[in-house]
């Protein structure tokens, strides 16, 4: 039996996204989701935040780069990537991000008054992902 690996994601972007090329020329975005969760510890509220590194691949990435700003709420659905590498002094790193498969922007403070229909990520037809997986959008 396979697994399954989906998650949701809304948070506040904590920069702009920030748009690259790769080596092969593929576009690749990449942004920080401030997602905050609190819990009642007695008889007060903690809250922390979770930054989650997120990417967006190809089109997706180069329209998140050209609508998406800092402090955007943003709802983002993929799968979690978990790599590991040697860097070049022989150490070993880690990197867990979310592979963003559709996102959606849910409210800017660049435009609080818009209706969020007004501001969701147009319907698309559904295109391949690079991992062969189809997506379609919001």
């Amino acid at each position: 039996m396979q697994g399954i690996n989906h998650v949701i994601i809304m948070g506040r972007l904590g920069r702009d996204p920030e748009l690259r090329q790769t080596g092969s020329g593929r576009a690749l975005c990449r942004f920080r989701l401030a997602v905050n969760r609190s819990w009642r510890s007695g008889d007060s509220w903690t809250e922390e935040t979770d930054w989650i590194e997120t990417v967006l691949w190809e089109e997706r990435a180069e329209r998140a780069n050209r609508r998406l700003a800092k402090g955007d709420m943003v709802l983002v659905q993929g799968r979690i990537s978990a790599r590991s590498w040697q860097d070049k002094d022989g150490q070993w790193q880690n990197k867990t991000e979310v592979v963003g498969q559709r996102w959606s922007l849910v409210s800017s403070p660049r435009h609080p008054a818009a209706p969020p229909e007004q501001q969701a990520e147009p319907p698309r037809p559904t295109a391949a992902m690079p991992d062969g997986m189809e997506a379609q959008p919001f």
